[in-house]
Formats: structure tokens, C-alpha cells, sequence
């Protein structure tokens, strides 16, 4: 799903004008974020969760360039699927 595809399916929806979604998209983005930087796993409920993981430094090879590289450590954003949300995309429960 592409973006716009998003904004117009939120606005088909919820029934909210098309050129307000984006603005609702940016508030629950810099809401996650804060969360995250904060320290925290921000969740929703029924959803899922976000937290953050470090990745430690290394080396990654580079099939295209069939070459090495060094790799530093940092931070990156996951989100851990709540097990309601994974029944309702495999099918075996109704949202």
C-alpha cells in the first residue's frame, strides 16, 4: 500500500477530508517517535509494538559490488506484531 493509497483509504473510511489525513499520519509518526526516544515501547493495543534494537557493528558484504563493508553500530526501530493482529492477517480469526 502505497501512501496515497493509505490517505485514501483513511479518508473512505473515517469519512475525514482527504487533505486532513496526512496531518493525522504526521501526529501518530512524531507520537511513535517521541515514544521511542524517550526510552519507551510504545504499543497498540491489539496491534502490535515498537521498540527499539541496536544492531552492532561489523562487516556486510555486498553481493551486487561483491565487496566488504564496515557496518557502525546503531539503532533501528522494529515492530513486534500483537498475536490478534497475526490471526486476523493469516485468516484464522475475525477482526
Amino acid at each position: 500500500m502505497t501512501h496515497d493509497e493509505l490517505i485514501d483509504a483513511l479518508s473512505l473510511r473515517t469519512g475525514i477530508p482527504r487533505d486532513k489525513i496526512p496531518w493525522l499520519l504526521d501526529r501518530f509518526a512524531s507520537t511513535i517517535r517521541t515514544k521511542l526516544r524517550a526510552g519507551g515501547r510504545p504499543t497498540l493495543r491489539y496491534f502490535g509494538t515498537f521498540h527499539v534494537t541496536h544492531v552492532q557493528s561489523g562487516l556486510t558484504y555486498d553481493r551486487h559490488t561483491a565487496t566488504w563493508h564496515a557496518r557502525a553500530q546503531r539503532k533501528i526501530v522494529k515492530f513486534a506484531p500483537h498475536k490478534h493482529a497475526k490471526e486476523c492477517v493469516c485468516g484464522t480469526r475475525t477482526p
